[in-house]
């Protein structure tokens, strides 16, 4: 397969990262990611001043074994492809993330503390709460 192009979100909503990769004069191939081996959190960073989808923030999290891990908001990986905007961080068997800084584009910082595993959460620049938002009922896909 001579790919064009490689996008990421959780298609299924079930808390992993699916790949829609597409081909070069060929078909869009959807792969599913259907383990079943972890916790995740997911973060929807909404920033200030004309950067609403808070593009370079930089997200820190500790979770509850221990593990530091560290993702980037952006807008894309791959030439001619946009993955999706919502954060993923994989916990494994953790069932709690103890602590969460975002450090925004304009250098401010937001921090967070003790957030259950499993949940899609909106955090607001600014602000000094997070929002939880429902997870939509999962499509199915064939």
């Amino acid at each position: 397969m001579l790919a064009r192009s490689t996008a990421y979100a959780d298609i299924d909503l079930d808390g992993d990262l699916d790949l829609v990769i597409t081909e070069n004069q060929g078909p869009i191939h959807i792969m599913q990611n259907n383990s079943k081996t972890g916790n995740f959190l997911k973060i929807l960073a909404k920033g200030n001043n004309g950067n609403k989808n808070a593009f370079g923030a930089t997200i820190d999290v500790k979770d509850s074994n221990g593990l530091k891990q560290t993702r980037f908001v952006k807008s894309s990986d791959s030439y001619l492809s946009q993955s999706e905007t919502p954060v993923t961080i994989g916990l494994a068997n953790a069932n709690k993330v103890v602590t969460l800084k975002i450090t925004w584009p304009d250098g401010s910082q937001s921090s967070f503390s003790d957030i259950d595993a499993n949940k899609f959460i909106k955090i607001t620049q600014g602000r000094q709460d997070f929002e939880e938002i429902a997870m939509p009922v999962t499509p199915t896909i064939n």
